[in-house]
């Protein structure tokens, strides 16, 4: 038993090492936690000039019919996708389609030539007919049209 226990708790070199960076962190954080106690400061105490100047900023913006956030009030731009064009990058932009599902259709593009129809995609392993509604408005597949040169 004495063997077990010299065993289960013996360390090496990086795992000591390890403990000792845990054990200063854990110092310092409590230490640190200590000292601003003792000194006052907390989360909600303000300088008063400080204080006066975001008041005199917002005073000076009341009455104004500016956004703050100007990209919000903006509508997103449509995404349009051509399927038989697109890489996997342009595909990672598509609502729900991820890095690994993106690869998966172009190998299926490529397996199969072209894709001629959205309803296609739902022969690549994950994606259903819910995923498939979900972007199925970001996408579009050009047809081509043959012209014979005789």
């Amino acid at each position: 038993m004495k063997q077990f226990i010299k065993d289960y708790f013996t360390f090496n070199r990086a795992e000591k090492n390890g403990i000792l960076v845990l054990v200063l962190l854990i110092v310092a954080v409590v230490s640190a936690t200590f000292i601003i106690s003792r000194v006052g400061l907390t989360a909600n105490s303000t300088n008063p000039e400080i204080e006066s100047e975001i008041n005199q900023l917002t005073n000076s913006f009341e009455g104004t019919n500016i956004p703050w956030d100007a990209a919000s009030t903006q509508p997103a731009e449509k995404l349009s996708i051509d399927l038989n064009l697109a890489d996997t990058i342009l595909l990672t932009q598509l609502t729900g389609i991820g890095p690994s599902l993106a690869s998966r259709i172009v190998k299926y593009r490529d397996s199969v030539g072209r894709i001629d129809s959205i309803n296609q995609l739902l022969n690549v392993k994950g994606i259903g007919e819910k995923k498939l509604d979900g972007f199925r408005n970001e996408v579009f597949i050009k047809t081509v049209d043959l012209v014979d040169e005789n």
